[in-house]
């Protein structure tokens, strides 16, 4: 919903003017009015959207094209992912060493408290309280600052923070994690290719 606001849409346009500008792609006036091939008719449609006489070519980029694909995969988003998983996309970027400036040490917890299921479940998030105490001291070190990814810090709590072992294993946990299904896909459609029609009748 933030990326649909009038401040995203012209960062997204100085983007695409850039582009346009270092491929020497030609840019069209953006003060031109769209033009409606039925004369007879002051508003039309496009999609959702209505198109008036005095519609720029700057205005019908952002209202029909920027805004309809943002909504396209607005909706895509939430037929793919349950509230399960936007939560733990939601969780996981407390882990990435570049937000750290803004850690909060509660989006953590929530991750441990989604993938934690055992029965000493509540015993290790009083644990945790402890160790994100310390966690969130040593992220404030030069030896921190300098980390770039979640592997970084991983490694670097195997070797010099042991006593961090719960933030360790959410590490872990988050790491593991697939992005997508696509390996499991190509797994399918790899069998697929050993596995035919002719193949399964072969004796």
């Amino acid at each position: 919903n933030n990326m649909n606001n009038e401040d995203n849409w012209i960062l997204v346009w100085k983007k695409a003017e850039l582009f346009c500008k270092s491929n020497k792609i030609k840019i069209p006036n953006q003060d031109e009015i769209v033009i409606n091939h039925s004369q007879d008719i002051r508003t039309w449609m496009i999609g959702s959207h209505q198109i008036t006489s005095h519609t720029t070519k700057f205005n019908y980029y952002h209202q029909v094209v920027y805004n309809t694909i943002l909504s396209n995969i607005i909706t895509e988003f939430n037929h793919r992912f349950n509230k399960e998983n936007i939560d733990v996309l939601q969780t996981i970027k407390s882990f990435n060493p570049q937000r750290f400036d803004t850690f909060d040490a509660e989006v953590m917890k929530q991750f441990a408290q989604i993938f934690w299921k055992t029965s000493d479940k509540q015993i290790k998030l009083e644990m945790l309280n402890g160790q994100l105490k310390l966690f969130e001291n040593y992220i404030q070190s030069d030896s921190y600052k300098e980390l770039k990814s979640m592997e970084d810090i991983l490694k670097k709590i195997i070797t010099d923070q042991p006593e961090l072992n719960l933030i360790r294993s959410l590490y872990e946990i988050a790491l593991t994690l697939p992005v997508t299904s696509a390996s499991n896909e190509r797994s399918f459609s790899g069998m697929c290719q050993v596995k035919n029609g002719l193949r399964s009748t072969m004796t």
